[in-house]
C-alpha cells in the first residue's frame, strides 16, 4: 500500500511540474505578444500623430492662400451670394400637381403626388 502511495503522490508531482511548466510557457508567449502589441500601439500612435501634422500643414490658411490661384479658386464676395427675397416660397409651390414615378423593389412603378409639408403654419 505504501508503495501505491508513494508511486501515486511521485506522478502527482510530475503532473504539477508539467503543468507549472506548462503555464509558464504559456505566460511567456502571451507576455510577447503584449509588448509586440504595445510596439504595433505606438507605432500606430507616432503615425497618427504625423498624419495630424500633415493635415494640419495642408490645411493652414497660408497655405491655402498660395495654391488657391493654381486651382483657380476665387475668394467669396456677399454680393455674390443670395439672398432671402430671391429664393422662391415654398407656400406657392403646387406640389400635388406633380406626379412622380416611384420604382417598387419588385419592379412596378407607382405614381405618387407630393404636396408641401406644413409645420406651425408655415410651409417647409
Amino acid at each position: 500500500m505504501t508503495g501505491r502511495k508513494v508511486l501515486f503522490l511521485v506522478l502527482l508531482l510530475l503532473g504539477t511540474a508539467w503543468g507549472t511548466f506548462h503555464l509558464k510557457y504559456e505566460v511567456v508567449q502571451l507576455e510577447n505578444h503584449a509588448r509586440a502589441l504595445e510596439r504595433q500601439i505606438v507605432a500606430s500612435v507616432d503615425e497618427i500623430r504625423t498624419l495630424e501634422a500633415d493635415l494640419a500643414l495642408r490645411t493652414h490658411p497660408d497655405r491655402m492662400v498660395a495654391v488657391a490661384p493654381k486651382l483657380d479658386m476665387v475668394p467669396v464676395y456677399v454680393t455674390s451670394l443670395a439672398s432671402v427675397g430671391d429664393m422662391p416660397d415654398h407656400a406657392r409651390i403646387a406640389y400635388a400637381d406633380r406626379v412622380l414615378a416611384v420604382l417598387l423593389p419588385s419592379g412596378a412603378e407607382v405614381p405618387t403626388r407630393m404636396k408641401p409639408l406644413v409645420l406651425g403654419g408655415i410651409a417647409r
